[in-house]
């Protein structure tokens, strides 16, 4: 009986040991299991937490960017709106959750947005896309815009996301941008094309000065030179004028105020437009100082002003204004290509005609002329351009059809004091030269008319027909050369080139450079200071440049 209890007892000991065991290891895989739970919570939390934060990251994008982000149903209703919309169309959310895109579309025109939902419902791939919008206050303006599909977790569209950014202003850049890189190609051939006609132009009134000189006032053929003689010189007006676009000019700059220069020219002027337009002119008496060629500027607000004229037929009011003007960092964002700082505006107002769009894309273009045929030569706006960008300024025209047009021309304001004009003598009859001249110019018919004006004048001439012939001629010449007479560009070495080599073996030898453009002292080729003689000249502005350049008193030639 004790052996059947004691067994009893084992066997319940036993158990007691199997249960406990398996109560622990219940209980131990219960706490693994807690703090596996726990471990899962807790990553749980943080990943909602991250995901929270993204959440929150992704809406202050939303509400900071600059372009409009707007979602819409699949229906095409618009749900959210961002404040960048608000910004680019003026509408607040209030005002378009629950509308339709189309509200923005103008009158008249296709509705992109709506094409561009057909298409994504269609499954369609959609490319971004450039379309006219209308702001709440009526303004028209570009966007780009970029459509893209919503799906729900099926992957079946539910809506649409539409992102759209205002490019008017980028537009705006890229087309002053345009416009000026195509004026500039314009002004770069209309400078070749002036610097080589001026040389067959120098030409034809050199020798037309030379029979001149030789016929008798009654000879028939005197009056046949008169007229070819005339001829040329108004074609080197045109090639002047020509090279003012181009900024190839040949200026004479100054101290000027431009306050004086209206009222000197204001009388000329009233005579200019005539009685049935009313000229008036508001000068600021504080108005600075430009450093500018005077004559350019003269013929400047001469163009403005016939310009001005003819866009008013049936009369009106014609107003010349001066000022003082800070251009600033806020007006040069919207003005390409401006410097800011200190400049004098002078302003031509009309109360004509006006221009559209079109025509003020063009109006500053050589050739370009709204006037009739044998009314103009479509260069008088182009010359003011040329002359307002060679003298460091900038020429705009405001204007709009029937409202008139208002041309502001902003030249840089100096410290300077006015310099006075020295008037150079107008000079008839030339004394008789003995000084040596070394002439170079690589066009064979200007150099041979030029060398036989020298020699007429009593010179010796020494001809080369290149810098490096120059060189040459004067390394084989024992006497002194008194002055060096050279073309800007020739083929091999330049004028300039050839110059600085022949003057440090002969330091006294004046240079007097003859070119029909310059663009040389900007590019580092030519001093500002050196004396150049414009091409086509005449036999007196020969000789007088030369005598300029050499002193009035003849010298007597070297041994």
């Amino acid at each position: 009986m004790a052996a059947l209890i004691l067994l009893a007892i084992c066997i319940a000991m036993a158990i007691a040991v199997i249960v406990t065991r398996r109560l622990v290891r219940e209980i131990t895989q219960c706490e693994s299991v807690r703090l596996e739970i726990r471990k899962l919570n807790e990553g749980l939390e943080v990943k909602v937490q991250e995901r929270t934060q993204q959440l929150a990251r992704l809406a202050a994008l939303i509400e900071a960017c600059d372009d409009s982000i707007v979602g819409a149903d699949i229906d095409g209703v618009i749900r959210s709106w961002n404040p960048g919309a608000e910004r680019i169309y003026g509408y607040s959310a209030g005002e378009m959750i629950g509308k339709s895109p189309g509200i923005l579309v103008p009158a008249g025109r296709p509705h992109e947005v709506e094409l561009g939902f057909e298409r994504a419902r269609r499954g369609e791939p959609i490319k971004p896309f450039e379309c006219i919008r209308v702001r709440k206050d009526g303004r028209q303006i570009l966007v780009s815009v970029t459509i893209s599909s919503i799906r729900d977790p099926a992957g079946k569209i539910d809506g649409f996301a539409l992102v759209t950014r205002d490019i008017s202003q980028s537009r705006h850049i890229e087309g002053s941008l345009r416009q000026a890189q195509k004026m500039e190609a314009v002004g770069r051939l209309a400078g070749g094309v002036a610097h080589d006609f001026n040389n067959l132009l120098g030409v034809i009134i050199g020798y037309s000065d030379l029979i001149l000189d030789e016929s008798q006032p009654d000879q028939p053929i005197r009056k046949h030179a008169e007229q070819i003689k005339k001829a040329g010189e108004r074609a080197a007006a045109l090639t002047g004028k020509l090279l003012a676009f181009s900024r190839q000019q040949i200026f004479e700059t100054r101290v000027l105020n431009l306050n004086t220069i209206v009222a000197e020219m204001q009388e000329m002027l009233a005579r200019l437009v005539g009685t049935d337009i009313e000229l008036r002119a508001s000068l600021d008496p504080a108005t600075g100082q430009v450093k500018a060629d005077q004559g350019q500027i003269e013929q400047v607000l001469m163009n403005l002003v016939v310009n001005a004229r003819d866009a008013m037929p049936e009369g009106g009011t014609l107003l010349i204004e001066t000022s003082n003007i800070m251009l600033t960092d806020d007006y040069v964002a919207d003005h390409q290509f401006v410097v800011p700082g200190p400049y004098i505006l002078l302003a031509v107002c009309d109360t004509g005609t006006g221009m559209d769009a079109e025509t003020k894309a063009h109006i500053f273009e050589p050739f370009f002329t709204t006037k009739p045929q044998g009314k103009g030569t479509g260069l008088g706006l182009a010359t003011a351009y040329g002359v307002i960008k060679q003298s460091g300024g900038f020429i705009w025209v405001y204007s709009e059809e029937g409202l008139g047009s208002t041309f502001k021309v902003y030249l840089p304001r100096v410290g300077e004091r006015v310099q006075d004009l020295q008037l150079a003598a107008d000079i008839t009859h030339f004394p008789a030269r003995s000084e040596t001249i070394l002439l170079v110019e690589d066009e064979p018919l200007l150099r041979n008319l030029t060398g036989m004006l020298l020699r007429q004048a009593g010179y010796t001439v020494l001809e080369a027909d290149s810098g490096e012939q120059a060189v040459d001629v004067a390394g084989c010449y024992q006497g002194t050369i008194h002055l060096l007479l050279t073309d800007m560009i020739m083929p091999g070495i330049k004028g300039p080139a050839a110059a600085r080599q022949l003057i440090r073996t002969r330091p006294a030898m004046r240079v007097v450079y003859m070119s029909g453009y310059i663009a040389f002292a900007e590019r580092g080729l030519l001093d500002r200071d050196a004396t150049v003689l414009a091409k086509p000249f005449t036999k007196a502005a020969l000789l007088q440049k030369l005598i300029e350049a050499l002193g009035s008193q003849a010298s007597h030639p070297a041994n």
